[in-house]
C-alpha cells in the first residue's frame, strides 16, 4: 500500500538523522602555572586535536603554544620556574664549587630553602594578575592540567578535571583517581629502576615515592595557606579538590624519570 504522508515524513526524518552526525562542542581550559618547558609537550598536540574537532580552547601557560586558530585563546604567564632555575644555578656554582660536600653543603641547602617561600609568594601573585583573574571569571566545561594547582582552579570554576601526567603514570596522579602504587612496577622520578627484581631498587623506589608524596603535600599546604591569606580561598585542600573533581588521567605509556 502507498505510504501515508506522515509515514513518509517519519522515514525522511530518520534518514536525515542517519546521514547527519551529531556533535557537541565544549569550552576547555588548559592550565599549567609553573614548570619546565618539557611539561608542556603533552598539552600542545591535545589542543590542536581538540581545535580540529570543533571545541573552543583556552590555554594558560608560561610558554606559548604558537597555535593560531579562531577558537583558541592564550595567555602567557610569568615563567617562575625559569627564574628559580637561574637562582638555583647561580647559588650552586657559588657554593658547591668551593665545598667538598657538593649538594650536601649546609650553606647550599639553606640558600635553596630560602628560595621556596619566595617562589610560593610569586605563585600567588600570578593569580592576582588581570589575565588570570579574567580566566577564572569565565565558564568552562572542563579543566585539563598537570599542575597540582588544578584543584584550586577547578574549585574556582566549579568544573571537573582531566589530569595529565607528562612523565608517565606517576603515583601522585594515579593515586588521585584511585589506583594503588606498586613499588615493583612504577618508578619514582629520579630513581634508578632498571632492574625491579632487585629488592634494593624496589625499597629505594618505595622510600622515594613516600618522600615525593610528602614533598607534594607540604608544598600544597604552604601554597594553600597563602591562597587563604591572600585570595580568601575557603574551599577544600588542593589535593582533596583534585580527588573530588578528577574524571580521567591522560599519560604517556612509558616512564620518564629524568635518568640517563
Amino acid at each position: 500500500t502507498p505510504l501515508s504522508s506522515n509515514m513518509k515524513l517519519t522515514f525522511l526524518s530518520l534518514f536525515g538523522l542517519f546521514l547527519c552526525s551529531s556533535t557537541q562542542a565544549y569550552k576547555i581550559l588548559f592550565f599549567h602555572d609553573s614548570g619546565t618547558r618539557s611539561h608542556l609537550n603533552l598539552y600542545f598536540p591535545l589542543i590542536e586535536e581538540l581545535l580540529d574537532r570543533g571545541h573552543t580552547v583556552t590555554g594558560a601557560f608560561y610558554a606559548s603554544a604558537n597555535i593560531k586558530h579562531a577558537n583558541y585563546t592564550e595567555i602567557v604567564t610569568r615563567d617562575l620556574a625559569k627564574e628559580v632555575m637561574k637562582m638555583v644555578s647561580s647559588i650552586y656554582m657559588e657554593e658547591s664549587s668551593s665545598s667538598k660536600y657538593g649538594l650536601f653543603n649546609p650553606r647550599l641547602i639553606m640558600k635553596f630553602m630560602h628560595i621556596i617561600p619566595e617562589y610560593l609568594d610569586n605563585m600567588v601573585e600570578l593569580y592576582k594578575t588581570d589575565e588570570v583573574k579574567n580566566i577564572l571569571n569565565k565558564k568552562y566545561d572542563v579543566v585539563i592540567s598537570a599542575s597540582p594547582s588544578a584543584g584550586f582552579v577547578a574549585e574556582m570554576l566549579d568544573t571537573p578535571i582531566i589530569l595529565l601526567s607528562p612523565p608517565g603514570p606517576m603515583s601522585f596522579y594515579t593515586e588521585i583517581i584511585g589506583n594503588r602504587f606498586y613499588p615493583s612496577l612504577y618508578p619514582t622520578i629520579g630513581v634508578n629502576f632498571d632492574n625491579p627484581e632487585l629488592f634494593s631498587q624496589r625499597l629505594l623506589n618505595l622510600v622515594s615515592n613516600y618522600g615525593f608524596s610528602l614533598w607534594v603535600r607540604v608544598y600544597n599546604y604552604a601554597f594553600e595557606s597563602r591562597l587563604q591569606k591572600e585570595l580568601n580561598y575557603s574551599g577544600p585542600s588542593i589535593i582533596d579538590a583534585c580527588v573530588q573533581r578528577a574524571q580521567l588521567l591522560l599519560s604517556n605509556s612509558h616512564f620518564i624519570t629524568h635518568d640517563p
